[in-house]
Order: structure tokens, then sequence, then C-alpha cells
């Protein structure tokens, strides 16, 4: 999945790049050495310990910021963000509670041309639904069309659960 992810980022290097819902920074690790030399991170969750986690392995580098960002229903923020060239983000979309918003939100933040993909579950066992929003297909493409995005959005039957790719370009 992860390879997927960063298949559809394409070249970091240099790059300004934004992760919502960083978790325990499993992402966060890989994107903070592909941007180098010349990029920056800067990643956001709405859980604090995960925030504390990911600030102690990153201490010290100077080009990632990692910031709590505990709204479920905007992504505004105090946090001091450029343009970005590059959104991702792992399992968090569906954890939100106005989806078409934070994404306008986000959307805001991201250059023209730059790139965004975003993964979810749903369907988790086989048998447990996530919301339904998050399993509409073609309800997600018209929300980040809504937010200024040209994507392209995939289902993928996992052992476990099913995966939701959304990939695509800031228009």
């Amino acid at each position: 999945m992860q390879r997927k992810i960063f298949h559809h980022l394409g070249d970091l290097q240099g790059k300004k790049v934004l992760e919502y819902g960083c978790g325990v920074g499993t992402i966060t690790l890989r994107l903070t050495k592909r941007v180098l030399p010349g990029g920056e991170v800067y990643a956001s969750d709405f859980v604090k310990h995960n925030v504390d986690i990911v600030s102690k392995k990153l201490k010290g580098h100077k080009h990632v910021t990692i910031f709590h960002h505990e709204h479920l229903t905007n992504f505004k923020t105090k946090q001091k963000i450029p343009k970005v060239d590059k959104l991702v983000s792992n399992g968090v979309l569906s954890y939100t509670q106005k989806p078409q918003l934070v994404l306008s939100h986000m959307g805001e933040k991201v250059k023209k041309g730059g790139k965004v993909v975003f993964v979810d579950y749903d369907n988790f066992f086989h048998i447990i639904p996530n919301v339904p929003w998050i399993s509409d297909l073609k309800k997600l493409k018209r929300m980040f069309k809504k937010a200024g995005f040209k994507v392209t959005v995939e289902k993928k039957k996992g052992l476990l659960w099913d995966y939701i790719f959304i990939y695509g370009d800031k228009v």
C-alpha cells in the first residue's frame, strides 16, 4: 500500500508535502528522507499522543513540522503552512465530521498541479462497513472535484478490508 502511495506522489525531492493524519509517523519518516535536499514536510494528526511520538522520532529534523490539529470538522489551522506540492493522507478521511469542508480547506493549501493521494478503508473484515459516504466512489470523486481536485478513485479488495485509493491533481 505504501508503495502505491509513493508511486502516485511521484518525485518528492525538493518538494513541500502536507500529510493529513500522520499517526505515529510511518509514512512521515519516509517523506522526511525523500524530500531532501530542499524539501519540507508538514505533518498533522488529531491525536495529541501521536503528535508527541512523531515529534520525538523526528527531533532535530529542521525541514519537518509536526503539529496537532484536533478539529475533525475543518482544516483551518494556526500553523503556518505554505502552498504545498503534494498532499497525502492515509486512513483518516473517514474520521472527518465534515469531509467536504475539510477537503476544501486542504485544497486551498495545495498548489495548482500539485499531487494528492488519499487512502482509506472500508468493509472491515468484509462485514463491517465504514461511514456510508466513503464507500460511494462517485460521491468521493464529486467531493474532491468540488474541493478543486481531479482524481481517480479505486476500490481494491484486501485480505481483511477493502482499500480506497484516491489520487490525482489540484486543478
